[in-house]
């Protein structure tokens, strides 16, 4: 009895943790496309509204892909703040470059930002706002 009741806690620690793996790597992806990508527009002469678009919209859908290749339905269409966590980095970046700002720095801060807001979202169990009798 004793070895069954350890065993069975056993997979619910490491369920758990390999849930924990999944969404700290999925949030780090998310900051680093959405960050790298402004940058990569930018440095192209993208002005900063489509940089910052281009990259939301790659970031999520990356996001969107593998949740679909591994028959999930897409976090994106779960939690509401995951697209607004990749537009936050990539406007860090964007803002970073209009005030001459270091470019690794802001970068580090737009991955940071965005992994943080992914992570608490749902921890904190947040959702964005919705319109009435949506």
């Amino acid at each position: 009895m004793t070895e069954a009741l350890q065993g069975y806690m056993f997979y619910e620690i490491a369920a758990l943790l390999a849930l924990a793996a999944g969404l700290v790597l999925d949030a780090l992806g998310l900051g680093v496309f959405a960050v790298s990508g402004s940058q990569k527009s930018l440095l192209f002469g993208l002005d900063p509204l489509p940089a910052i678009l281009l990259w939301v919209l790659t970031a999520v859908g990356g996001g969107a892909v593998r949740d679909l290749l591994v028959a999930e339905i897409p976090r994106v269409l779960r939690e509401e703040v995951y697209a607004l966590a990749a537009m936050v980095g990539a406007v860090i970046v964007v803002a970073g470059a209009a005030l001459g700002l270091p470019e690794t720095w802001t970068a580090a801060a737009g991955v940071v930002a965005a992994f943080g807001i992914l992570v608490i979202s749902v921890w904190r169990c947040w959702r964005a706002p919705r319109a009435p009798g949506s």
